[in-house]
């Protein structure tokens, strides 16, 4: 890239984290000790390029042994939902372009709590409504066009929580065929990228409504909206304090000091 560590400074991997998933870069390369693994591509919106060059040797190691499970596979081929269905279940897979993941390991317990809250207050109101909440693993098919046999879909995933409102697209009880009206996704380290860029573009393609990532660490969600141009704009940003009135839902309002609570032994300070 012809520059150097003083010249370009570095900035810490927080940082980048949630300009990434804020939507404020769109591309970011990795460096290693020693060398680069790919080259530097970083676009910003409201930054300097120089500022996209940092270290995040912990991000990459993570990255590349997640690869490393899917390369067990044939890397050459381009997998279906049917060879999906084939995949031993004790294993979470997804498929993206026909590409496939590994999701192993199972998520931490504030992920879990995370998903929990989410998934009560969207239920509690959804009673005696048509529309329904469905948390991971549950999956998410998406078609293209009118290609809706198992062997010619391509592109399968495991949100960890989904609202649909069209019956017609869970009316075969196996998943969801077709884009939900929201989809939401708690950051984990081996997911994050994944996450933040290639689920985004993908949820985008495919029109689905809203797509809220969220991130435990930070106690932020970022919500992603369709614009009238298909496409996704800057997303909304909320903290902890905040109440989210989600858009499409009329009453609907998530507490967001309820989703980002502390554990019971933190609140309590008992055991």
């Amino acid at each position: 890239v012809g520059m150097t560590r003083r010249e370009t400074g570095y900035v810490s991997k927080k940082f980048i984290k949630n300009q990434f998933c804020a939507g404020k870069i769109s591309a970011i390369g990795i460096r290693t000790n020693t060398f680069f693994t790919q080259p530097f591509f970083c676009r910003t919106l409201n930054f300097p390029l120089s500022i996209c060059y940092y270290e995040y040797e912990r991000y990459i190691e993570e990255e590349l042994s997640m690869e490393s499970i899917a390369r067990k596979l044939d890397i050459e081929k381009k997998y279906s939902y049917a060879d999906y269905l084939t995949w031993s279940d004790d294993e979470r897979w997804e498929l993206i372009d026909g590409v496939p993941y590994n999701m192993s390991p199972a998520p931490i317990l504030d992920h879990q709590r995370i998903s929990m809250e989410l998934s009560r207050q969207i239920a509690n109101y959804l009673i005696d409504k048509t529309c329904e909440v469905f948390a991971t693993p549950v999956d998410v098919r998406f078609p293209k066009g009118k290609k809706k046999n198992d062997k010619e879909i391509f592109d399968v995933v495991q949100p960890d929580i989904i609202v649909v409102c069209d019956q017609d697209k869970v009316e075969d009880y196996r998943s969801c065929l077709g884009a939900p009206d929201i989809a939401i996704e708690i950051l984990s380290p081996s997911t994050a990228s994944k996450d933040c860029l290639k689920k985004r573009r993908l949820y985008e393609k495919n029109k689905v409504k809203q797509y809220w990532i969220v991130d435990p660490d930070e106690k932020e969600i970022y919500i992603y909206k369709l614009k009238n141009n298909d496409s996704y704009g800057t997303p909304e940003e909320y903290t902890k304090s905040d109440k989210i009135k989600v858009e499409g839902f009329e009453g609907l309002e998530i507490d967001l000091s309820l989703v980002f609570r502390k554990g019971i032994k933190e609140n309590s300070g008992k055991i």
